[in-house]
């Protein structure tokens, strides 16, 4: 019996990371108008930077929209020609370099890292403004010694505006703080949401598996699900918006053995 327990608490616990890459099934919805259905969600375990860069291509490449509407006013086009991204835990390794990269994409005017640490929410802050800033000044360098290509309205990374902002992810208020600072300071809206952000105990931690299954979900799927739920009404008004979640490996179906709930858990009409 005491065998047979051990091995539900593991299983339950690598089911939870698992739930943290079927969660983009679970959101797999088009929102009203304003987001191309086969865009409206991607998911990738990330782990080259090759991978990333793919990912980021896929996120940064904004379709074409026909803003000749005479029933839009200035404020909606104004809006609509700013591109604003959100990338969670983007204080280092992943996350940081896919919100680098956004900011490098020319497709952003606003990236901003989602960070619960502010010391190093700040110090990647300003790492990535150091890179920003070193690849204007070679922008600016190409451009004036090439007078044909003197044009340089479609490259909007020179106005890329980087910034931090606190989020602790599986905490409701602050996922409420969040939802009010992008709707007052970013225009409204948020076009690309990137959820990065999670927690994992280390291979040696001596937490009990029974122990570390109920945190885990709390952050990596309670925690994203109110948050990515929180940030639905700036999703809606977004430009090409679309939501990725990044996972790791261990969220792969072929690990589970049970037929029924790989097929459960992988099911078309999976929701909530």
């Amino acid at each position: 019996m005491r065998t047979n327990t051990n091995t539900n608490i593991k299983r339950s616990y690598r089911y939870s990371l698992l739930l943290r890459l079927l969660f983009h099934v679970a959101i797999l919805i088009t929102f009203h108008n304003n987001i191309d259905p086969s865009l409206s969600s991607s998911s990738s375990s990330l782990s080259s930077s090759s991978t990333r860069s793919v990912i980021v291509s896929a996120l940064s490449s904004k379709t074409n929209h026909n803003h000749n509407n005479n029933n839009h006013n200035h404020n909606h086009n104004h809006n609509n020609n700013m591109r604003i991204a959100a990338v969670t835990g983007s204080n280092k390794g992943i996350g940081y370099h896919i919100a680098l990269q956004l900011a490098q994409s020319g497709k952003f005017t606003n990236v901003i890292l989602a960070c619960r640490d502010e010391a190093r929410g700040k110090a990647a802050l300003k790492e990535i403004q150091t890179h920003l800033l070193v690849n204007d000044s070679t922008n600016s360098s190409n451009n004036n010694n090439n007078n044909n290509n003197s044009n340089n309205s479609n490259n909007i990374s020179m106005n890329c505006k980087v910034s931090y902002e606190p989020l602790t992810l599986g905490d409701k208020k602050s996922h409420d703080t969040f939802y009010n600072i992008i709707n007052e300071k970013y225009y409204g809206k948020l076009d690309v949401l990137v959820n990065n952000a999670a927690m994992a105990y280390k291979g040696n931690d001596p937490t009990p598996f029974k122990k570390q299954c109920k945190p885990t979900l709390d952050i990596n799927f309670f925690g994203t699900l109110h948050f990515t739920d929180r940030m639905m009404p700036l999703i809606r008004k977004g430009t090409d918006a679309r939501i990725v979640n990044v996972a790791s490996m261990a969220g792969r179906l072929d690990q589970i053995t049970s037929k029924e709930l790989k097929e459960r858990l992988s099911h078309v009409h999976l929701t909530k």
